[in-house]
């Protein structure tokens, strides 16, 4: 693979850039060092911290995951971005600003996590050659690297920047995914020092970026609310044929050698897979409908609750996008979290002169990480459950986040303050 850290899953994060790699060295274009990142040690309580739990997903020879572990961050809800390491535990990029706290590279093996200061849009993590992590973000004109000793590395680019959506570099090599000011596509391609631009399309969904080994781009994006499409550099879009699609939700692309293999894609009812000359393979409807949750005693305390009165609901389902991955042997497989929850509360005034309030007495969470796989018996194949792990989460709608490069696969779970992660064992899948 000629892009060291090939990144397939991008699309998480609006405005996210995602590093797919990058070289060390931590010089500009000009030939000199652009200052240093002040990365800021933890306060005496850090809002988030590494435990002493390992957390293990499963156990036995047949469980996938290898290095397990945890981050308490307190209340406050984190996304995060994940890069594999071989046969170690992963770089963990922790954002939880949305809550107004600061960026957090988390990073098990050293045992530290360090507050990113001063980097101003969503950013994503990757691992440069010598296996220490770069966070990468995008600017108006430029693509800004960061190490983790603190080394900022700038790459120059044109046409400004307004929604950044992958980046991947390799020495003087460079490729990149945005959105200009009228909602086009755009890839860009940096070789020699000079920019090159391949207008996608209009797509107002945003796009996932990919790399196949052979070093050529690819596109994963939505025409539409409910179509897929893929770009391969140098080449007209083709459609993703996954069949009816009722409310597509999200996706996660598997590069091959050459050019796109498959991709996991989840719509209201279903999850199903679409691979390149086969015909979409899909779950029974209903098996793994998106959680909508229910929201219906909090609604009925506006309209219609009584003082006093008791009300329940419940709700079960897909809480998360797919993460794809790859095995070994070429097995392709997805992971999603499945959630069944339940509450049971009454109404009452907070104070005099408010309005009615939901509490809750009462509440039921049942929380699995599901790992489906393309199967094959007696000559049909099939998009099937293969192992479901019971994860014992206290609050409801979980994230998965998950990447796969060439050092590796691996995953984090969010749910509210916690953050699990464990390393993917890719001979067992």
């Amino acid at each position: 693979m000629s892009l060291f850290f090939a990144s397939r899953r991008l699309a998480g994060w609006v405005g996210a850039l995602a590093l797919l790699g990058c070289d060390g060295g931590g010089e500009s274009d000009a030939g000199g060092p652009l200052g240093e990142l002040a990365l800021t040690p933890e306060p005496a309580e850090p809002a988030c911290t590494l435990t002493d739990r390992e957390a293990p997903l499963c156990s036995g020879e047949a469980c996938p995951f290898a290095a397990h572990g945890e981050l308490d961050c307190g209340e406050v809800s984190v996304q995060v971005a994940v890069a594999p390491r071989v046969a170690a535990a992963p770089v963990l990029l922790l954002d939880s600003r949305s809550e107004g706290s600061t960026l957090r590279l988390a990073d098990p093996v050293a045992g530290t996590v360090v507050a990113l200061e001063g980097v101003p849009v969503v950013a994503t993590v990757g691992l440069d050659t010598s296996g220490e992590p770069r966070v990468a973000y995008a600017e108006m004109d430029a693509w800004l690297l960061r190490s983790a000793s603190g080394v900022e590395q700038e790459i120059p680019q044109s046409p400004p920047v307004f929604v950044a959506l992958g980046f991947a570099a390799t020495g003087e090599r460079a490729v990149a995914l945005a959105q200009d000011g009228s909602l086009q596509l755009v890839l860009a391609v940096r070789e020699e020092g000079e920019w090159t631009f391949e207008t996608i399309a209009a797509a107002g969904h945003g796009g996932q970026l990919a790399v196949a080994d052979s070093g050529r781009p690819l596109v994963a994006f939505r025409p539409s609310a409910n179509e897929l499409a893929m770009f391969v550099s140098e080449r007209d879009p083709e459609p993703v044929v996954t069949g009816p699609l009722a409310n597509l939700a999200g996706y996660d692309l598997i590069a091959g050698p050459s050019i796109w293999e498959a991709v996991f894609f989840q719509d209201q009812q279903r999850l199903g897979v679409a691979r390149r000359g086969h015909p979409p393979l899909v779950t029974a409807a209903g098996a793994f409908p998106i959680h909508l949750g229910s929201a219906r005693c909090w609604e009925r305390a506006d309209n219609g609750a009584v003082l006093g009165e008791t009300c329940s609901d419940a709700g079960a389902g897909v809480t998360s996008d797919p993460v794809a991955v790859r095995g070994a042997s070429g097995s392709l497989n997805a992971f999603v979290i499945v959630e069944e929850s339940s509450r049971t509360g009454h109404y009452q005034l907070p104070c005099a002169g408010c309005e009615l309030d939901f509490v809750v007495d009462e509440s039921v969470n049942e929380s699995s990480l599901v790992h489906l796989q393309v199967t094959t018996t007696g000559g049909v194949e099939r998009l099937e459950e293969v192992a479901r792990y019971a994860l014992g989460l206290e609050y409801e709608h979980a994230q998965l986040y998950g990447e796969q490069t060439e050092q590796g696969a691996a995953l984090a779970i969010s749910a509210k303050g916690l953050v699990r992660w464990a390393s993917i064992d890719l001979e067992k899948l």
